[in-house]
């Protein structure tokens, strides 16, 4: 047993050692050599750029101005809106290229410390928990994913959570209890959904497998504490998850994707069986992804050959329950990741709640990968001490498999009718002109020395320690060479330099400046600031536009741009606001689309908001509107008409949105289907549409005050064990 100051020591050591293998492994984006790519800077970068800027002028992040036309931005969990760490990026340094890198390497790291503290938890030596810890880290989920953050949040908080539920099962005590919730509560607000959703579901049948054994044998003591430490567990994670729990709530009757989700999105992009390539060979899997049925991102579940090599001894182990429950997580997530190569998933989509709310099949790799981690590092761990002819049997005949299939690879690469010279001359960047051929020589001729060369220590070394050790050293230059293949084609532009890519944006307009007097089409033709933008450039522009992509579109503003296309297109040659006397009822909409028969400054109303209409609207061309400011949640304008007029304000249409005309709440009308308008009277006016909503605020403050009190107590906890050793 380990004192205080030899844990410390210890633990320092394996934090230099992760902090320095992943570093090396993703030190194009750690030292800022080159930019992240894909959805990391189309997507991510720019919601959470726009989130920061609110924090860091006063104002919460309810809403987005400037995409689509507008939409809750605090109801989209991608935003992260609800995440913590994005509470503290945004509101201090505040979002670029640079903090969006420093919080995927922060949760690398995190994912290997979290890795570390659950191979602890299971019994591992020193030496397995650190294999264990690099091998996930730097694992398929992370490398192949490097552009989808949520999902690296949920892979980096996944071994914390299962962590401190296995403290629960083994009567932990209240603090565990909530220090789990919380981390629950991270990977919630932080990570891919779907990954909770599996999660959930491997937490239940955990639940009910131990309360009816202990029941069974009658430890009433034990079912108390268990159930009490399971109601604390997710009540404290529901209470921290809250106000985001609220807003998908509110905002589900507006989506599309969750009334139209069909089995064919369900089964898109699986981890086919074509995908096991990547077990062994991953740089394979970065050309061609048709070959592979899915995207480049979602074909990686590499987490080491050397490793890989050892899984079969895993069963000539002694295990522990818990390492045997996530070996069948781990097996179950695998038949569900090929999709419709088996019909696993097809079956939990139709039969199971909440299994038919996601997209690629592929996520459930991540529990596939984080198990096989477990396992090798268990067989590893055990490696000589059981000294079983039949083990060393088992382990050199799956190690010569290995090398068999990479010797092919490798015969296959000369004989092919490609050009290896020029092929290796291009490596570490994303080249276009290679062929999987050539990928598969490279990385087998890799393999193949990686191998022999554990077969060497194998029949070689006699000290056991000295094996091991040089085993992990082999292991993290493994993956860190595999990192470094496929890290130009999954997780950074290897053609784009840092600085210019950040300096594209760091002089563009920051806070809320004033709009410019331009229609909405014009707004989606401002000049883009280059590569590597190409999505959500409006967050950046500060120009509110029917650009953008989210995964929160609105069903009503697909419907207007699908069915009726022609009025869509006229609506975007007004302006962002107008005063327009000329409206007709609703269901002329799709009549008149038919001619294509529409006119700037037309608007349609529903029979419910025309019975609001009590005067007759005129136009006069003295008219006059202007916007005198505007936040994210606030649009304030002074405005003079001869008559009556609707007031039309571009920004879609949503529970919350008030209107005060002259300091007197009015009835807030839509318009087209899917904007906001409110009649004004003749004369001066000052009208102000302004975003509020107070039950998410106060989730929100709840949010933060509760994870500044676990922060406390989890100081005070440290203490306590300062002071105790």
């Amino acid at each position: 047993m380990l004192n205080f100051e030899e844990m410390k020591n210890r633990n320092l050591i394996h934090f230099i050692v992760l902090l320095s293998v992943a570093a090396l492994a993703f030190f194009q984006v750690v030292f800022f050599v080159h930019p992240p790519k894909y959805d990391m800077v189309d997507c991510f970068y720019p919601w959470r750029f726009h989130v920061g800027e609110c924090f860091q002028n006063g104002v919460f992040p309810f809403w987005n101005p400037y995409q689509d036309l507008g939409y809750p931005a605090h109801a989209d969990p991608s935003s992260g809106v609800w995440y913590p760490a994005v509470w503290i990026i945004g509101s201090t340094l505040g979002y670029n290229l640079y903090t969006i890198a420093l919080e995927f390497f922060i949760h690398v790291l995190a994912a290997g410390w979290g890795t570390k503290l659950l191979a602890e938890k299971l019994g591992f030596s020193s030496k397995a928990t650190l294999i264990a810890a690099l091998s996930f880290m730097l694992s398929g989920i992370f490398v192949g994913n490097a552009q989808h953050l949520p999902y690296v949040i949920g892979a980096a908080w996944l071994p914390y959570v299962i962590t401190y539920y296995f403290k629960i099962i083994d009567d932990g005590n209240w603090k565990d209890t909530v220090f789990g919730a919380f981390f629950l509560f991270l990977m919630i607000t932080g990570g891919y959904p779907a990954f909770v959703i599996i999660l959930f579901y491997f937490f239940l049948f955990l639940f009910g497998y131990i309360l009816q054994k202990k029941m069974r044998e009658k430890e009433w003591m034990y079912v108390k504490t268990f159930l009490r430490n399971n109601i604390i567990f997710g009540s404290v994670a529901l209470v921290l998850s809250g106000g985001m729990i609220l807003t998908i709530v509110q905002v589900s009757p507006y989506l599309s994707r969750l009334n139209d989700f069909t089995l064919e999105k369900a089964l898109f992009s699986p981890f086919g069986f074509k995908a096991f390539l990547s077990f062994t060979n991953p740089f394979a899997t970065v050309r061609f992804p048709e070959f592979f049925n899915g995207d480049i991102s979602m074909i990686n579940g590499y987490f080491g050959i050397i490793l890989l090599s050892f899984l079969p001894l895993g069963f000539f182990e002694r295990r522990t329950p818990k390492l045997n429950w996530l070996m069948v997580l781990a097996i179950v997530s695998l038949t569900s990741a090929v999709g419709a190569d088996l019909p696993v998933r097809e079956w939990l989509f139709k039969y199971v709640p909440l299994m038919d709310l996601f997209r690629f099949p592929s996520v459930f790799r991540l529990f596939t990968i984080l198990g096989f981690v477990l396992w090798g590092a268990h067989a590893i761990d055990s490696w000589e001490k059981a000294g079983s002819i039949i083990k060393h049997r088992v382990f050199l005949f799956a190690i010569s498999i290995l090398i068999g299939a990479q010797l092919y690879f490798i015969i296959k690469g000369f004989t092919a009718d490609v050009e290896l010279g020029k092929f290796i001359a291009q490596l570490f960047t994303a080249s276009s002109d290679s062929v999987m051929t050539q990928h598969l020589w490279l990385q087998g001729l890799i393999q193949f020395f990686l191998l022999a060369s554990v077969i060497t220590i194998y029949l070689l070394k006699k000290d056991t320690k000295v094996k091991i050790a040089m085993v992990s050293v082999l292991i993290a230059l493994d993956l860190i060479i595999a990192a470094q293949l496929n890290g130009p084609y999954t997780g950074y532009y290897s053609e784009l330099s840092y600085k210019e890519a950040f300096q594209r944006t760091a002089e563009l307009p920051k806070g809320f400046p004033k709009l410019k007097e331009i229609t909405i089409e014009e707004a989606g033709k401002l000049p883009s600031p280059g590569q590597p933008y190409w999505q959500n450039l409006q967050d950046f522009l500060k120009q509110p536009s029917a650009e953008g992509f989210n995964s929160f579109c609105f069903g009503n503003y697909e419907k207007l741009e699908s069915q009726t296309p022609y009025l869509f297109s006229t609506i975007q040659k007004n302006k962002l606001y107008m005063l327009t006397s000329e409206f007709f009822p609703e269901d002329d909409m799709t009549l008149k689309n038919q001619d294509s028969s529409f006119m700037p400054g037309e608007v349609f109303l529903n029979s419910k908001d025309i019975y609001f209409i009590k005067e007759k609207l005129k136009h006069d061309s003295l008219d006059w509107i202007r916007l005198d400011n505007y936040t994210a949640n606030e649009f304030s304008f002074e405005c003079e008409s001869k008559s009556s007029q609707l007031l039309v304000l571009h920004q879609q249409y949503y529970d919350g949105w008030k209107v005060n005309v002259n300091d007197k709440e009015e009835t807030l009308l839509i318009a087209d289907a899917n904007f906001m308008a409110v009649q004004i009277p003749k004369g001066k006016s000052k009208v102000v549409f302004t975003y509020k909503n107070t039950p998410v605020l106060i989730g929100f403050f709840v949010s933060l005050l509760l994870t500044i009190a676990i922060g406390i107590l989890a100081l005070y906890n440290r203490f306590v064990d300062q002071r105790r050793s």
